[in-house]
């Protein structure tokens, strides 16, 4: 019984790299983007993953408004089959004083689809759309007002052969002053919203309140979108309102089960912990043993 303690080890190995591997594939996109002066805005913190990257790849920095108002960016899933299932497409804009965002997102890349890229469908595709718009006023001596538009619609976003769950997640923050925006420091408040695309999951945050966004069913009845029909949302105590950043950010995301090499930080934490655990345990019985 006691000549094999490795064979514990091995078994210890086996099981955490079974967990780490069975980790859900990820489809995801994120956009930021926030006015910088009175004609420009700037587009940051973008990036895309597919189930195949080992990380996410970042969009393009951009400055749009005058005279360019609007950023289009487009990207099909590069993983080779199963995984050849995907297409992102992000829009930016920066109209009169209202800047927002915009999310496509595709689980199922037909031909049709990349043919028509960036036109309109004869109808609605599965996916999950995002959008999002804010418009900063300063209504006082340390008082701005923030009007907020958006949506988080999910249409058939499930019905993918490999694809478990899909999210929404909008977000809405402000900052002192551009600086703070870019590096994402020195938060003053913030709103998020989660949505998991059916009639029962919503989740909200901070400035936003489950009174704010409003459900209804879309596309065949089984779809639904959650609309933000909340009141403009006054924020108090900023000592600088004209400098104060209002950001709209974006995170649209699939959930896979096919099995890939593990991105959790939760799976990587618990290989580690039962390695060292197990190999603690076999040092520990090499010197009974030795003794």
């Amino acid at each position: 019984m006691n000549r094999h303690p490795s064979n514990l080890l091995t078994g210890i190995v086996v099981l955490a790299v079974a967990a780490a591997t069975l980790a859900p594939s990820v489809a995801q996109a994120k956009l930021r983007v926030w006015a910088v002066s009175a004609s420009t805005a700037i587009v940051w913190g973008g990036t895309y993953q597919f189930p195949c990257m080992g990380s996410p790849l970042p969009m393009p920095v951009r400055f749009i408004g005058n005279p360019t108002p609007t950023y289009f960016f487009n990207a099909f899933n590069p993983c080779s089959a199963p995984d050849n299932t995907g297409i992102v497409v992000a829009t930016a804009s920066y109209v009169g004083t209202t800047t927002g965002c915009n999310i496509l997102m595709l689980p199922v890349a037909s031909a049709s689809f990349k043919a028509n890229m960036p036109g309109t469908y004869a109808t609605t595709p599965d996916s999950i759309q995002d959008d999002l718009r804010v418009s900063k006023a300063v209504t006082g001596a340390n008082q701005i007002t923030i009007t907020i538009t958006g949506f988080a619609r999910h249409i058939n976003a499930e019905q993918g052969a490999t694809i478990d769950r899909s999210l929404s997640r909008l977000r809405v923050a402000v900052y002192p002053d551009t600086a703070s925006a870019t590096a994402q420091t020195s938060l003053i408040t913030s709103g998020e919203m989660t949505f998991y695309g059916n009639s029962t999951k919503q989740l909200s945050s901070g400035i936003f309140s489950s009174g704010d966004f409003t459900l209804s069913t879309v596309g065949d009845g089984n779809d639904f979108q959650l609309t933000y029909t909340g009141a403009p949302k006054v924020v108090n105590g900023i000592t600088n309102p004209a400098a104060a950043v209002v950001t709209a950010e974006l995170g649209p995301t699939f959930l896979g089960s096919r099995s890939v090499p593990a991105s959790n930080p939760w799976l990587l934490s618990l290989l580690s912990v039962l390695l060292l655990g197990g190999a603690s345990w076999l040092l520990v019985k090499r010197s009974t043993y030795s003794a």
